[in-house]
């Protein structure tokens, strides 16, 4: 099969399919889209919404009430504390906090993390600790 190149003056005088005349890498890419429009048709329109959700990051909302951030913050500053002096990030956040105890200890630093780890305080702290040891 013999692909033909064509100018935009020339397309009505194109012979062919199209195609012969798209590169197969194209239509490869084509059949993969296909697929993945296959796979989703067949979902619910509920599994689909949520796919498209986790997709895009765009999870199930969680209620935040100011009892639950309260809570959240007061646990996060116990398991940050915990783990102060036992590893690398422990050791990091100290270093920082050394550095600049108002930017550690910042309400709106700490609710970032708390909600990147849907409220989970162990690995709100492990998130925490690795920014500072990577900072």
């Amino acid at each position: 099969m013999m692909i033909q190149r064509c100018g935009i003056e020339e397309i009505s005088n194109c012979g062919g399919t199209i195609s012969e005349r798209v590169p197969s890498n194209s239509r490869k890419e084509d059949n993969y889209d296909a697929l993945i429009a296959g796979a989703l048709n067949q979902l619910s329109i509920n599994e689909r919404e949520n796919v498209y959700n986790e997709m895009h990051g765009v999870d199930d909302l969680i209620e935040e009430s100011p009892e639950m951030v309260q809570r959240s913050i007061v646990e996060l500053h116990a398991e940050l504390e915990r783990v102060k002096g036992t590893h690398r990030v422990g050791l990091a956040y100290n270093m920082a906090e050394a550095m600049s105890g108002d930017y550690v200890h910042d309400h709106v630093l700490r609710m970032k993390f708390l909600r990147s780890e849907r409220f989970d305080v162990k690995k709100s702290a492990e998130r925490l600790g690795r920014f500072f040891y990577a900072k």
